[in-house]
């Protein structure tokens, strides 16, 4: 980019470095930049600046998307331009800089589909001094936004850059509605793209991280931790042969404190079945598991565990496919004293166990948004099979069949006072 020297004051009102190599840093742009000259440029074939200033910078990463800028002056391949230049139309031997900072700075990914989003947007950079071949890195305040995981507010991002590689040494992240995250971990800066990241997050709001369907359904504070690995870049056109996908695994944990279950259509139905009002909202004091997650086979939930005192027990494992259809079994348990008013539940959910529950395998199917299970079908059959003693229900459609298995069923509710 063009640039004018007054007195010893560098400006430039944009500079563009491109880098179509195997890098995933390929475009950077910034404008409006500033930085006061050190007097030994003028005895030396090096530039000597020292703060970098500037007010705003876009960087692209992924798949090249622009065309090469015909303007662009080529650098020599001996050139040793630290921090990889700024496109000067001079090639002194090296580019010296005490440090860089960018008052915004906008992060794209671009894709193999041609689109292009920010994923790390707002934000404040500072790089510090070299210690040996490495550059050190800060980023404050800002947005993170990486498809597929919540969306955080930047704290500070702290790291190092070189040898094609940024390590994130620790950084904070907060959730907009509450609750952080601490993350570190590395990035390879070239070929692939390849990570390995860990995370541990303390109370995130559920219903501000779930799917929107289960966000009105259930809340709690969540605490965990999450290893993520993987690549950033697929091989090949997506649509040649051989082609492979960026891909991701990740694995965690999970404890959730005041954890509640409620307005949904499963349990109010459960809850009708059983007679048993607090079955529509239930509150756990502690409910656990561990997760993983992987680019093609989606979301496992495993070792799920909870407990509503005095009321139900919860155990089992879901699995979420990539579409979003639900598969899992959970061993549900009722408290024996609920269970000891309905006449057969006991052929539904067996004998009680030490810790008073009877507990009985339910199969989860269906949609992420349209959940369905088999045990309200088994309670409806049951309490076809067994009605309370000194009700006879007729077979659907004899005469009277619909008001006296209305009856029955608000009986079952405990809102009806006989037939």
């Amino acid at each position: 980019g063009p640039f004018s020297l007054r007195g010893l004051v560098l400006s430039s009102r944009k500079v563009i470095v491109e880098d179509n190599t195997d890098r995933l840093l390929y475009r950077s742009e910034v404008h409006s930049l500033k930085s006061d000259v050190k007097a030994s440029t003028f005895l030396s074939p090096d530039w000597n600046l020292k703060t970098l200033m500037a007010a705003d910078g876009e960087f692209h990463l992924g798949v090249p998307l622009f065309e090469p800028e015909d303007s662009l002056v080529q650098a020599p391949a001996d050139a040793k331009m630290l921090l990889g230049g700024l496109g000067l139309d001079r090639n002194p031997g090296r580019i010296n800089l005490d440090s860089i900072r960018i008052a915004n700075a906008n992060f794209y990914w671009d894709d193999q589909e041609g689109d292009s989003e920010i994923f790390l947007g707002n934000t404040a950079i500072t790089t510090g001094g070299l210690r040996g071949s490495r550059l050190s890195l800060g980023f404050r305040g800002g947005e993170l936004n990486v498809p597929g995981w919540p969306e955080f507010d930047v704290h500070t991002i702290l790291g190092d850059v070189g040898r094609g590689s940024l390590k994130i040494q620790r950084s904070t992240l907060d959730h907009p509605y509450g609750g952080s995250a601490e993350v570190s971990g590395t990035l390879s800066t070239r070929g692939l793209g390849n990570y390995e990241m860990s995370a541990k997050f303390e109370d995130l709001l559920a219903r501000h991280i779930l799917h929107p369907y289960w966000s009105e359904r259930l809340d709690g504070n969540l605490n965990g931790e999450v290893k993520i690995k993987g690549n950033l870049m697929g091989q090949g056109e997506p649509s040649s042969p051989g082609a492979k996908p960026a891909m991701m695994a990740a694995t965690g944990s999970f404890t959730a404190r005041n954890f509640i279950i409620g307005r949904d259509r499963i349990l109010k139905e459960i809850s009708r079945a059983l007679g048993e009002a607090q079955l529509e909202q239930i509150e756990f004091r502690n409910f656990t598991g561990t997760f993983s997650r992987s680019t093609t086979a989606g979301w496992t939930f495993s070792n799920l565990s909870g407990e509503a005192p005095s009321l139900l027990q919860l155990r089992g494992e879901v699995t979420v496919s990539p579409e979003g259809e639900l598969e899992g079994v959970l061993e549900v348990g009722i408290q024996q004293g609920i269970l000891a008013k309905i006449p057969g539940a006991l052929k539904v959910f067996g004998q009680p166990s030490q810790d008073g529950f009877c507990s009985t395998p339910v199969k989860i199917f269906g949609l992420i948004d349209e959940p369905r299970e088999d045990l309200t079908s088994r309670l409806e059959a049951m309490s076809q099979a067994s009605p309370r003693p000194g009700i006879t229900v007729p077979p659907a459609g004899a005469p009277g069949s619909e008001n006296l298995q209305e009856s029955f069923e608000k009986i079952l509710e405990g809102t009806g006072s006989g037939i």
